[in-house]
């Protein structure tokens, strides 16, 4: 074996390597991991039944926290206790190459520590897990749902230690997870409040394709919950409830769901209690259903030549009629497409675990041919865009990446594309523990310059008064009324009355100024002010304290995501706004004239109107400031810019054949911020920022703009989130990267400066953007 490791080291031929129950023990472990450490061509270690424990496991973890090409790692059944799972666990933080892993005999605590360690791990695609999953463990996993951003293949084997709390956990973390297309559970033991959870996930989550429920009791009442909200579901394409304790009842309410759902094509009912009534009903009902192409429920208990066959029938008449639609719009076949969707046939129908043919929905399929009037007419009958294919990509993303511009268009403009993206991220659930790093901000100090009331801007007093709490609620109608701190020190008693205050609020308002008037009081603004000179209008876009919020705000929900965006909507809302403000409109005549430009260098309408929004946003002007403190404070007034908003967070949709103005990699934001906001960026917290946010792609050493470093990683994947719009705009210098609001991101460190790299800060939170809230 020794010398095997030493020949490993130097090869560059090998690809992969299988010991199959060939007691390798530790020794042959802690080999296998130093061959690792400087091998650069094995992709696949398979070495389950091998007699490895806890020393052997350390030694191929180590091995591989510095390896980046090994993929796949099978280790199952050896006899790995916490102390080698838990350096596994360590393993998966710093190693992202690593796609497929296979660990049996895990018990409770190792599996929480696994869990937890995928937070931030961004290369792992397929892991499973047998050993002991209880409720906390579950809890575990549920966290790491909700921000893991690479998982695609889940399996756990809870050893029956998995009841309804833990499926609820499980559940809660898969609502708002965008990247999971397969969860198998088995051994576990689920009722009546554990089915509910999965059904409720199932009306929220649009990712998850395939779900198995294997050996885990479930009884009919159980299963006609299942087949109860599969009723109304339209994204899970496969059924697996192998060896449970289904009878008739359960197949009846299957065979009812059956009449209404045109998804499900894959149906698992072997090996349960399922007799003739069950079965029967289940045939019928096969009679009416165009989409179900793979059923399973004999069990040996009832099985019959004429009920086997009479099934076989319809399964096999669904696959020829499904193959038909697909072959006829990889041919760019219309009219034959036509001809079979009012048939019934479902172009919604497809799997990626039975039949190849069958991979893809058709509406993946025309956007590959580039065919425009197919996916009209996929669309005219009802073709789902939200649907994804094995790879986790929607049509939208397809036609993206192809270039396919027009086909752009027509999904982004479909019925069904308009509201599908909208994620709310619970707050309840999203501030996960703290695990590997505790910063002490009581040692934390920002320099505050006193200002006096009368520098005060609008936002300021805003702030101010958010504070009290009796007068929070009025806080928003000065920031309407644009009150700043001339103003505040102006009002009257009627002017407060106008504004809706009654007379006990006066009088707690009038107490107030009092004391901020009083020359005893400490009159600095409620954020930090310290401007640096130069341009002011320039160093307030970056200067602008983020605000961060666990989920978008309501009212960015209600009138963002589905505003009216087109040229004219955007221009009327920008001149009612400026007229109501009183604003210079020059501007917008600017940004008139400057579509034109865009158009007359070649550009259709809509790749001019996004190219200008951009231009738009880099402007010196009262826009953006006025837009982002609408978002900020999630202002009832977002609705009154909402077009404008809304054009430019859907611009990549027009951009998306000028690679060059999106932009991964890293950039950075410096600002200030107040000990309590700073406190709540910890470790593996997940957040939002609510506003439009500027960045650089170049890190600034001078603390001009605030001695808070963020540094910002925007993976492969997010780069549509984020604008390159150094080209637009008339700042080239400043190398802006433009933010989209409410993208989601998760703090991966938090660390005292200064450092050599980071000089002029005080700390440094790395942040990934992780998932989004809003398309």
């Amino acid at each position: 074996m020794q010398a095997l490791s030493i020949a490993l080291q130097k090869n560059t031929s090998l690809t992969s390597l299988r010991f199959l129950v060939n007691n390798l023990g530790d020794e042959g472990g802690k080999l296998l991991g130093s061959a690792l450490k400087l091998n650069q061509s094995i992709t696949t270690l398979q070495i389950p039944n091998n007699n490895i424990s806890d020393a052997g496991a350390v030694g191929i973890a180590l091995g591989l926290e510095s390896n980046s090409v090994l993929s796949t790692l099978e280790i199952g059944s050896n006899r790995i206790g916490d102390t080698g799972n838990t350096a596994l666990a360590k393993m998966l933080k710093c190693n992202h190459t690593l796609s497929k892993l296979d660990l049996t005999g895990v018990s409770c605590s190792a599996a929480g520590i696994i869990a937890e360690s995928l937070q931030c791990n961004l290369g792992l695609v397929s892991l499973s897990l047998l050993g002991e999953i209880d409720t906390k463990a579950a809890k575990a996993f549920g966290d790491m749902l909700l921000c893991n951003t690479t998982l695609t293949k889940l399996s756990l084997w809870g050893n029956n230690l998995l009841n309804n709390e833990g499926i609820s956990e499980l559940s809660r973390g898969l609502e708002h997870n965008m990247c999971l297309h397969t969860l198998n559970i088995r051994a576990a033991q689920i009722g009546v409040a554990g089915a509910s959870s999965v059904v409720q996930m199932l009306k929220i989550n649009t990712t998850l394709l395939k779900l198995e429920i294997v050996s885990c009791n479930i009884d009919d009442t159980v299963a006609k919950v299942f087949a109860s909200g599969l009723s109304k579901n339209c994204h899970l394409v496969a059924l697996n409830l192998l060896s449970n304790k289904i009878g008739d009842d359960g197949a009846i309410a299957f065979s009812q769901m059956l009449l209404v759902n045109h998804i499900l094509n894959e149906l698992v009912l072997y090996s349960n209690e399922v007799n003739a009534a069950g079965a029967d009903a289940i045939v019928k009902a096969l009679e009416k259903n165009h989409s179900m192409i793979y059923l399973s429920i004999s069990n040996g208990k009832y099985k019959t030549e004429t009920w086997e066959k009479q099934m076989e029938i319809f399964l096999k008449r669904n696959r020829e009629e499904v193959k038909q639609l697909v072959q006829n719009v990889s041919n760019n076949n219309v009219e034959q497409v036509i001809r079979l969707c009012k048939k019934g046939i479902s172009p919604n129908v497809y799997t990626f675990c039975f039949d190849a043919e069958l991979k893809q929905p058709a509406l993946h399929r025309a956007v590959g041919t580039g065919n425009v009037e197919m996916v009209k007419v996929l669309l005219e009958n009802a073709a789902n865009p939200s649907l994804i294919d094995e790879n986790g990509k929607r049509a939208l993303q397809l036609a993206i990446e192809k270039g396919k511009k027009e086909i752009v268009l027509l999904l982004q403009k479909s019925n069904n594309q308009s509201t599908r993206d909208v994620k709310i991220i619970p707050p309840q659930n999203i501030i996960l523990k703290e695990s590997l790093r505790k910063t002490d901000l009581a040692e934390h100090k920002i320099q505050q310059e006193v200002k006096s009331i009368l520098e005060w801007t609008k936002n300021e007093v805003y702030e101010y008064f958010m504070k009290i709490d009796d007068l929070s609620a009025f806080a928003q109608s000065m920031l309407e009324e644009d009150i700043n701190g001339k103003a505040l020190l102006l009002l009257e008693e009627s002017d407060l009355k106008s504004l809706g205050l009654k007379l006990g609020g006066i009088k707690i308002f009038m107490a107030e100024r009092q004391k901020l008037q009083s020359p005893n009081t400490y009159q600095s603004s409620p954020s930090v002010i310290n401007q640096p000179s130069g341009n002011k209008a320039r160093e307030d876009r970056h200067q602008d304290q983020p605000t961060a919020r666990v989920q978008p705000g309501k009212r960015f929900l209600e009138y963002v995501p589905n505003a009216n965006h087109d040229k004219n909507s955007i221009i009327d809302c920008l001149y009612s706004r400026s007229t109501s403000k009183n604003h210079d409109k020059s501007i917008i005549d600017d940004f008139i004239a400057k579509i034109a430009d865009y158009q007359e260098e070649g550009h259709d309408e809509g790749t001019a109107l996004s190219l200008a929004l951009c231009w738009l946003y880099t402007c010196d002007c009262w826009l953006y400031k006025e837009v982002n403190n609408l978002l900020r404070n999630d202002s009832p007034s977002l609705r009154l810019l909402s077009p404008y908003m809304k054009g430019l967070m859907s611009s990549y949709h027009y951009l998306s054949h000028q690679p060059q103005l999106f932009y991964h990699g890293v950039v950075y934001r410096r600002t200030k911020l107040q000990p309590k906001d700073l406190e709540f960026y910890k470790l593996n917290t997940l957040f939002v920022w609510s506003a439009f946010t500027s960045t650089t792609s170049v890190f600034d050493p001078s603390a001009s703009f605030g001695d808070i470093l963020f540094v910002i990683t925007i993976p492969e994947k997010f780069k549509q989130y984020s604008l390159n719009i150094q080209s637009v705009s008339d700042f080239k210098s400043e190398e802006e990267i433009l933010l989209l609001p409410n993208i989601g991101y998760k703090v991966h460190q938090v660390q005292k400066g200064p450092l050599e790299k980071y000089p002029n800060t005080s700390y440094i939170i790395e942040i990934l953007v992780s998932y989004v809230c809003i398309v």
